[in-house]
Order: C-alpha cells, then structure tokens, then sequence
C-alpha cells in the first residue's frame, strides 16, 4: 500500500472515529426491504449499463469539475439514460460535499452507490442513514474476514454491494466473501497507474452468476463496445463524463455501444458539464 493510500485509510478512520455506534442491522434493514436489490437489477439488463459518478477530483487526476452541481449533473445523467449513479462521498480526497449524496439521492429515482474508502460497520450504518442502495468495498484495503463480515452486514442493511478487485487473487477473494457484483478496477491503488486492458484479460475469473463490472479508464463508445463483446454487464464511468463537454451526448453514445448499435458522433455541441446551463 503506497504512502497516499496510507494517508487514505488513516483519514477514514479518523472519520469512522466520529461517527455514532454500530446500529442493529435488523432495525436498518427493515424500514428497506420494499428497496432491495434496487442496484443489482439495474444491472441485470440487456447489454452494458452505464453506471455513472459524481466526483469533482481524484488523487491521482487532481482537479475534473471543481464547478460540479451535483444534484443538476445527477439529473442529466437519469435523463439520458443513466443505470445508476456512483457518487463519491470522501470530502477530504476527492472534494465530496457534505450535502452531495443527499442532493443526488433527491435529484433522481435510479439507485445510487455511495463511492468511498469503506472499513467499518459504522460507515454502512451512515449509507443507510444516507438512503444509499448500495456501496462499495475494496478488496485492497480489507481483509479477506473484514471484507466477508462488511459484505455480509451491508446485505443485512439491505444493501447492494459492489466489490471491487484488481487482479485474480482478489477476484477469488471477493467470490470466497459472497460477492454478487464484482468490479475490475484498472487503476493499480498501489502507484495509480491505468491499462484498459485488465479487465479483458479478468474478465473470466468472475463466474456467470455475478455482475461483472468494468471500472476505471474507460474513454471512449469503442471502449464501451469493447466491453460489451467482453462480456461485462456494466461499466463505472467518472472521469469521461464530468469532463465532458456535452454529458449528455457522451453518455448515449457510451449507452448504445453498449447495447450494440453505432454511436453517434462526439461533435461537443451543448456544454452540459453539471454546471447550470
């Protein structure tokens, strides 16, 4: 683990130190069990779903959209046919705001995904609190007992949950937790490097009974295409879309890649950026 991703955790658990006591899971889930599985059906639809973010920066990018209207960018994406939303709630990284996921989670009626650096109990407490459908675990920063036991009480809470790998050990490590829906990050958490590629070539470690996620570098409709011949069920899109010039045009190009048909042509027409227009 690099010094950054060092400082990461040591900042979530100073966070996680704030936070109120572990809840009963019982009493979180049973207010959600009309909600259940929200995220995952999503998922389970004809072609790749586009799984959509909202972040302004990340570590390894710096700044994407510092100029970000959550709630607004939340808003085109559901409109333009977005499966679900990722949004990022780490403040002190990736330049969340404290009133993000409430604003999106406000905004639209597809799932969102609470995107964080998740370790303990206390944090699937607050994403229940946060109305979230599901969350994200990172096998890189947990223990295979840690990431089983968080897996276990998020689907207690009624809760999806993404799991995300990066290579085939964690990708048995996320089957041996019970993942249902299993992500391929090709960002390397070690040096933040990207390569398209790994994903294709894991791709078939992930058994057909699970959701197969593609996460991170990808640009373009090719890659988007390139996926889909692959066999992934979705894809994770940041950094392309809340940079691009026209969001709405990029995403349906990235949507019918990913259903088979010709994208259209990027001409960058409207600037649809999240910021009001």
């Amino acid at each position: 683990m690099n010094q950054q991703l060092q400082a990461i955790m040591a900042q979530k658990q100073r966070e996680i130190a704030e936070l109120p006591p572990v809840k009963r899971a019982s009493v979180n889930a049973k207010s959600r069990t009309n909600e259940r599985g929200r995220f995952e059906q999503a998922l389970r639809q004809p072609g790749v779903s586009i799984i959509t973010e909202i972040k302004r920066r990340s570590p390894s990018a710096g700044n994407l959209n510092s100029a970000l209207d959550a709630a607004l960018l939340a808003h085109r994406y559901e409109a333009n046919g977005a499966a679900a939303i990722s949004c990022l709630t780490d403040q002190t990284y990736f330049g969340a705001e404290a009133d993000d996921f409430d604003r999106v989670r406000r905004a639209v009626t597809i799932p969102v995904l609470r995107k964080d650096f998740i370790l303990d109990e206390r944090q699937i407490d607050q994403s229940v609190t946060l109305q979230a459908d599901a969350i994200l675990l990172i096998v890189r920063i947990l223990t295979p007992r840690r990431l089983a036991a968080l897996r276990q009480y998020a689907a207690d809470c009624g809760l999806d949950v993404l799991v995300e790998t990066h290579d085939a050990a964690e990708i048995d490590a996320a089957i041996d937790a019970g993942a249902r829906i299993i992500g391929i990050n090709n960002r390397d958490l070690d040096d933040f490097s990207t390569e398209f590629e790994r994903c294709l070539r894991l791709r078939d470690r992930i058994p057909s009974a699970c959701i197969a996620v593609a996460e991170s570098a990808i640009d373009t409709a090719d890659d988007i295409a390139r996926l889909r011949r692959t066999g992934f069920d979705a894809a994770l899109v940041g950094t392309a879309l809340v940079t691009a010039t026209n969001v709405g045009q990029r995403l349906r190009e990235f949507i019918e890649a990913g259903q088979g048909h010709r994208p259209s042509r990027q001409d960058g027409a409207t600037a649809e950026t999240g910021v009001a227009s």
